[in-house]
C-alpha cells in the first residue's frame, strides 16, 4: 500500500471519534458497512503531521462491527494503552464480515459468484484505510485482531497477507473454516479449502509474522490451536497464551484485551508508543 500523504478526504462525522462508511470493494466488488474508531485528538494530530498505526478489528458471530465497541470495550482498551504509553495512536478498523445475504462466509473467497470476502478484508478495506487516513506504510504499523469466529479470520489474513500485516492477534479463535451447515461454497473433494488450512500452508512456508494467540483448556478450538502451534517455524513467531479451566468466552477477552495491546506495543516497531 502507499497511504496518501495529504488532503484526506473528510470525515462523515466530524468531531466524534466513531466513524461509520459504506464502501464498495474495488476488488471484491463487496458492499458493506466499515466503522472506524479514531485515537484521543485525532483532528489536531493529523493537523501537526501525525501518522498513525492500523489495527483491523474482527468481531464474532452472532455479531457485527459495532461489538468491537460495545462488547469488547475495544475504545477503551486502545485509549488506555495509549495513555499508559504501552501502545502508539492507532486507528481501529472495523469491517463486516458477513455481507448482505450471507450467513457464514468464514472469511473467505469462494467461487465464483461467492462472496470475496478474503479480497474485501484484505485488499478493498486497506486500500480504503490507505487513501482516507494519515497511516503508517510499514507492514510493523499494521496488524489484526479478532476473537472467534473473528479470531479465525485474523489469523487467515495475517497468515495469507504477510505483506501487508506485521502481527495478528488471535482470542479463541481456530486455524482451519468452521462452516455452519449448508454454508461451505467450495465442491466437496475440490482444493478450495486446501488455501484455508493454516497449519498446513505455515508448514510449508511459514510467514515472516508475529502472533499472539490465545486459548483454554476448555475452549472447544483448543485442538485445532494446538494443531497450528505444532507446525510453528521461523520465521513465524508465535506468543501463546493457553489458560488452564478457561472456556470459550467474551470476559475472558475482554480482560485480556490491554495483555494484548502491550504485547502488540513491545512486539511490532509501528505500534510502538
Amino acid at each position: 500500500l502507499r497511504p496518501r500523504t495529504s488532503d484526506f478526504p473528510a470525515l462523515p462525522d466530524p468531531g466524534t471519534r466513531l466513524q461509520k462508511y459504506t464502501i464498495t470493494g474495488a476488488s471484491s466488488r463487496i458492499t458493506a458497512d466499515v466503522l472506524v474508531q479514531l485515537p484521543e485528538d485525532y483532528a489536531a494530530k493529523v493537523a501537526s503531521g501525525h501518522k498513525f498505526a492500523v489495527l483491523m478489528g474482527y468481531h464474532g458471530m452472532p455479531g457485527g462491527p459495532m461489538t468491537w465497541i460495545t462488547g469488547m470495550k475495544g475504545a477503551v482498551a486502545l485509549d488506555a494503552a495509549a495513555q499508559g504509553h504501552r501502545l502508539a495512536d492507532t486507528i481501529l478498523v472495523m469491517p463486516t464480515l458477513n455481507p448482505p445475504g450471507t450467513t457464514d462466509t468464514e472469511c473467505v473467497d469462494g467461487p465464483p459468484g461467492t462472496p470475496q470476502v478474503e479480497t474485501w478484508l484484505a485488499k478493498d478495506v486497506p486500500a480504503f484505510v490507505a487513501d482516507h487516513f494519515p497511516v503508517k506504510a510499514n507492514r510493523t504499523a499494521w496488524a489484526t485482531i479478532g476473537y472467534s469466529y473473528g479470531g479465525w479470520c485474523s489469523a487467515m489474513v495475517s497468515v495469507k497477507h504477510p505483506d501487508l500485516f506485521g502481527g495478528g492477534l488471535v482470542m479463541g479463535g481456530y486455524f482451519a473454516p468452521d462452516f455452519a451447515p449448508g454454508a461451505d461454497p467450495f465442491p466437496k473433494g475440490g482444493k478450495g479449502l486446501a488455501a484455508y488450512d493454516l497449519p498446513a500452508l505455515i508448514k510449508v512456508k511459514a510467514p515472516p509474522l508475529a502472533m499472539w494467540i490465545q486459548s483454554g483448556t476448555l475452549d472447544g478450538y483448543l485442538s485445532s490451536t494446538r494443531t497450528f502451534l505444532n507446525n510453528v517455524r521461523a520465521p513465524l513467531s508465535v506468543t501463546a497464551v493457553i489458560m488452564p479451566n478457561v472456556g470459550h468466552r467474551a470476559s475472558v477477552w475482554i480482560e485480556l484485551l490491554p495483555d494484548a495491546l502491550t504485547w502488540l506495543g513491545k512486539t511490532l516497531p509501528g505500534f510502538a508508543p
